[in-house]
């Protein structure tokens, strides 16, 4: 997928924003054209007055996006963090390392995604890189973050406010 189309996406969004679409979520699926990995988009109204923690919302967003819930186990990131995180997750191939779009454009598409909802609080699954433990060690799996799609593996932004949750997922296969 061209880089300019997650800019073209990012502007469909915002009139989406101000309708009345309660209980319902729009997600959208993006395939990157060389490793054939997902990007997933979703935006979802919260319930009017909803008074339940971020992670509780969250959780039952991600559940309508066909995703899997984390409860509690949502890290929460300053906006500058999210910024490094979403750029590092969209740059790089999660799965061997490898750049797969240039940072400065990864930087633009985080930076505009963030955009979005100016205000909100911000949640990720994980941080990657993780620590960095002894090649082939048996506790590398576990410093992962826990995925929520069925990729091997998979990290975003999930950015959340009183009326929104919308998150852009990176997902990553071997």
């Amino acid at each position: 997928m061209s880089p300019q189309k997650y800019f073209q996406t990012f502007d469909q969004l915002r009139p989406l924003l101000k309708k009345s679409y309660r209980g319902r979520s729009t997600r959208i699926d993006f395939t990157r054209p060389r490793t054939k990995d997902r990007d997933r988009l979703f935006l979802a109204k919260r319930p009017f007055h909803d008074s339940r923690p971020d992670q509780l919302a969250i959780d039952d967003a991600v559940q309508r996006a066909g995703l899997k819930p984390l409860g509690h186990a949502w890290q929460s990131l300053s906006r500058p963090v999210a910024l490094q995180h979403l750029t590092f997750a969209l740059s790089t191939n999660l799965v061997y390392g490898i750049e797969i779009l240039p940072a400065a454009l990864a930087t633009s598409i985080a930076t505009a995604f963030l955009a979005v909802l100016p205000d909100a609080r911000c949640f990720t699954n994980g941080l990657f890189p993780g620590p960095k433990p002894k090649p082939y060690s048996t506790i590398y799996s576990q410093l992962l973050p826990v995925p929520i799609t069925s990729s091997l593996l998979d990290t975003g932004l999930i950015l959340i406010d009183d009326l929104h949750i919308l998150a852009l997922w990176v997902e990553g296969n071997d």
